[in-house]
């Protein structure tokens, strides 16, 4: 009776175990294999989430195997007049809060009114930057490329693009004559209404985009960042370490099914086995 047993074990185990490897592996690709598209676009975004070296640039410095000079740094204001010196980059472009307060203002009066942004700010950054769900626009094919900004109308009606010169830049172009102008405008503003301000900047690049984004992972680890080497690196990365994890966990399996089908058959020969007279 029991040889039988130990018989039906060693079906059943690998008619389980099989199957739920194939759940496993299926569900591991479903769920978390990336297949995020990489900006078209040899500029760098970066923004501020918590100010710490965060998982997703952990798993980029991984991938490139850069090692960060001071986990804790991040780019702030004062780091603007030094970052518009270094090598590949053209121009920063930085989010105005004062900017942001007149478009506020505008909306709440039920104004038409035209904002300014930079082109890539909303054409592949939609998302981190808030430009999507500030003027609702999601389908970004009729914006063109070549050009510095994109203007779009917003009305009580909705939002559209526009050719229309701009009431607004939401963005302040960096131009060291007229920084501290802008510095003074962010300040009166944020003591007025008692805020604070977290930098949001685009780089456009005019040399190697892939060396300023390990440059700036470099240099300053703990700001957030999305490029094209950014998403490129952290997407290899990633899928890297998932493809790990499934072939860690297949191998486990099957090291477990095959251990039990071998001591389910040396039970079952046991069993069989007759005794041998006294």
């Amino acid at each position: 009776m029991r040889s039988k047993l130990f018989l039906v074990l060693q079906i059943v185990v690998p008619a389980i175990m099989l199957p739920l490897l194939v759940l496993y592996v299926c569900f591991e690709l479903l769920s978390d294999y990336c297949t995020d598209e990489v900006p078209d676009t040899d500029s760098v975004f970066v923004y501020s989430v918590d100010r710490a070296f965060d998982e997703l640039n952990r798993t980029y410095t991984k991938a490139r195997g850069i090692v960060p000079e001071d986990e804790t740094a991040f780019i702030d204001y004062e780091q603007i007049p030094e970052l518009s010196t270094w090598d590949g980059v053209e121009n920063l472009y930085i989010y105005s809060d004062a900017a942001f307060e007149d478009f506020s203002y505008r909306i709440l009066d039920h104004e038409t009114f035209n904002v300014a942004v930079p082109v890539d700010t909303i054409k592949y950054y939609g998302g981190p930057s808030g430009m999507f769900s500030l003027f609702g626009i999601s389908d970004t094919s009729g914006i063109p490329e070549a050009q510095e900004y994109v203007t779009v109308k917003c009305s009580p009606d909705g939002t559209k693009i526009t050719q229309d010169e701009p009431d607004i830049y939401m963005y302040y172009k960096y131009d060291p004559d007229t920084w501290d102008g802008f510095i003074k405008e962010l300040n009166d503003y944020l003591i007025e209404d008692d805020a604070v301000s977290y930098i949001q900047l685009l780089i456009t690049t005019n040399g190697d985009p892939a060396a300023l984004q390990q440059r700036l992972m470099r240099t300053y680890p703990a700001s957030n960042y999305i490029s094209a080497e950014f998403a490129e690196g952290w997407k290899s990365e990633h899928n890297r370490q998932l493809g790990l994890r499934i072939l860690i966990a297949a191998i486990a399996i099957v090291i477990v099914t095959a251990g039990l089908e071998v001591l389910f058959g040396v039970l079952r020969k046991r069993s069989g086995a007759k005794k041998v007279p006294a």
